[in-house]
């Protein structure tokens, strides 16, 4: 099918696959072996039965580290074998394939890979409509267990007419029957297994385990109290019917109109991936719980076409993109322009009335972002008139407040304030006084640095620690304006420390040395920094920083506190013993030690 990967669901189990095969091959310790197995009484199978080393491998594995997976599969495998195996039945083909569905997805409709194959058997955009499934912005067959299932059966036969032999079909149908015509030709053997030992380098670990990990699921599934999974309660096959509707229809009105809760609606329509029904499908057909139709038709009968679909319709507003509408309703931009018949994005002008395609469900949250969106919280708000050289971030730590909050109450966009501009900021009249102690101490506390050959915007933001639009914010300048030799640019910092003067340390991937003093006692105090005379001593190689302790706070990353004091993230993982898994359990309120040198 010209997949290049897995889905999702078994991409822990190719993680370990060949590793564990290896292993098992060189130095197992299994108590079976190909030979005990072949002289056991296997189950009856339709396809031919192997078993070797590389079998006996995935055997081992599903037993051991892939076991709950493999237990979750057989499981959800009695809800979906009764139906798959009476169509590849209808197609002549052996029912045991099957199982190739089962290595392929778990029998999970919602399994992706990460070569963007989806669904039951894992089809490819290309390979899926080459079979005539329907894939589009409303609806996914690969989803669906009926439709992909005949896909499969169709392509299975062709490979079958192609290679005349099970185990290269099934290896096609994993790399693609080009890439195994050529690893044909090139071996010399239509023999799979001596295709696999002989091929080096051309075909995948992926497509050699194919074949054995089919055989060693099968074999499990056909025997599983043998092998360990006589525990499994197997999902009970649902029985449907089928009713339709003569116009687009949202899943929640089919749901209430059926009497069946939404979740059981969603999960017998799995290929309907937008929460409706596809737009000009007359008579479309869903699947409801047997019982449940003849009470849907009655129900449905009674309700308008015009209230059969909850979407949401959206007014444009001035200045909205459709990047900034489809973000906010939780659907992509070519979803938008589909459901809208309009060519680009350009085409979306102010005061239009656009329809978003969206389940109920969405609409709802739609609603809940429309509210958070223009809610003002209560109390008394202080009128701040922007200052040159002052930014949100820097007017927002004045205040105590997110830049977030701070745009999103005086409808500011793109981080853009220019000086003069009157903006409202809700909080006490503590808060006031905070922000005005702060932005006197910014005020008494700013330094300059004379620009040299060969600094940019991105370099003199990276040596000390802050960025670029701070930088052209607290000296006026836009982004169009280069960096001249000579001019002057006045420099802040932001570090929560003490009243104390501390000198961050240096190193080759931190900034030099510089003083950080703080001018008053305040939290959240803007910091003066002195830059350090070119030709200033260097301190003594065998003093030693002290440590000092940091309480995380909420959204907190170690890039961030790393740039804060001036220090790397390798220093910080160093001095807290961390390693690349604890360092991203950052949790607000923890403590983390910081090694700076006090003067």
């Amino acid at each position: 099918m010209f997949r290049t990967g897995l889905s999702g669901l078994m991409l822990l189990v190719m993680a370990l696959s060949f590793g564990c095969a290896r292993t098992s091959m060189v130095e197992r310790t299994s108590k079976w072996t190909p030979k005990a197995i072949s002289q056991s009484r296997l189950p009856k199978f339709d396809v031919p039965i192997t078993v070797n080393d590389r079998v006996v491998a995935w055997l081992d594995y599903f037993q051991g580290p892939g076991r709950s997976h493999f237990a979750r599969y057989l499981a959800r495998s009695g809800k979906y074998l009764p139906l798959m195996q009476e169509i590849l039945e209808k197609y002549a083909l052996p029912q045991d394939l099957v199982y190739i569905a089962m290595i392929e997805s778990g029998f999970s409709s919602r399994a992706y890979s990460r070569a963007h194959a989806a669904g039951y058997w894992q089809f490819i955009r290309s390979t899926g409509r080459r079979y005539d499934l329907q894939i589009n912005n409303w609806m996914d067959e690969r989803r669906d267990p009926v439709d992909s299932t005949i896909a499969a059966a169709k392509y299975f036969r062709d490979l079958f007419d192609e290679f005349g032999d099970w185990y290269l079909a099934m290896a096609a149908y994993n790399a693609g029957e080009g890439k195994i015509g050529k690893a044909v030709a090139r071996t010399g053997t239509r023999d799979f297994w001596k295709m696999i030992e002989s091929d080096r380098r051309y075909l995948r670990t992926e497509t050699k385990d194919y074949v054995p990990k089919f055989i060693a699921a099968a074999i499990i599934a056909k025997s599983p109290e043998r092998f360990g999974f006589g525990d499994v309660v197997f999902d009970s096959p649902v029985e449907t019917e089928k009713s339709t509707v003569d116009s687009q229809t949202d899943l929640q009105v089919i749901s209430k109109c059926a009497g069946v809760p939404l979740d059981v609606v969603q999960e017998l329509n799995p290929e309907l991936i937008r929460g409706a029904t596809p737009p000009n499908e007359g008579n479309y057909s869903v699947n409801l719980p047997k019982g449940s139709a003849g009470e849907f038709e009655v129900a449905f009968a009674k309700i308008p076409s015009s209230e059969r679909m909850m979407v949401a319709r959206h007014i444009v507003k001035r200045g909205e993109t459709a990047g900034r509408i489809a973000r906010r309703y939780g659907v992509s931009v070519r979803e938008i322009l589909a459901a809208n018949d309009l060519q680009n994005a350009s085409s979306l002008k102010r005061g239009m009335s656009i329809i978003i395609p969206t389940g109920g469900a969405t609409k709802q949250r739609a609603k809940e972002v429309a509210v958070a969106e223009n809610e003002r919280p209560s109390g008394k708000f202080v009128k701040h008139r922007v200052q040159p050289g002052e930014t949100l971030g820097l007017i927002a730590q004045d205040y105590g407040v997110s830049v977030s909050d701070l745009k999103r109450w005086n409808r500011v966009k793109r981080n853009l304030i220019r000086t003069g501009q009157t903006l409202k900021v809700y909080g006490t009249e503590e808060t006031a006084s905070v922000a005005v102690a702060s932005k006197t101490s910014r005020k008494q506390g700013a330094a300059t640095y004379k620009v040299r050959r060969g600094d940019s915007w991105w370099k003199v933001a990276q040596k000390y620690g802050v960025s670029i639009n701070e930088l052209k914010g607290w000296n006026s300048l836009t982004a169009e304006k280069d960096l001249a030799i000579g001019q002057n640019l006045k420099l802040f910092a932001s570090l929560p420390t003490s009243s104390e003067t501390v000198a961050l340390s240096s190193s080759a991937n931190n900034p030099p040395q510089m003083s950080i003093e703080k001018s008053g006692s305040i939290p959240g105090d803007l910091l003066a920094i002195q830059l350090p005379q070119e030709n200033k001593e260097p301190k003594n190689n065998d003093e030693k920083p002290d440590a000092l302790s940091y309480k995380v706070k909420n959204g907190d990353t170690l890039w961030d506190i790393a740039k804060k004091y001036g220090v790397s993230v390798s220093d910080i993982m160093k001095w807290n013993n961390f390693n690349k898994k604890t360092s991203k359990r950052l949790k607000p309120g923890d403590f983390i030690t910081l090694k700076v040198s006090v003067n």
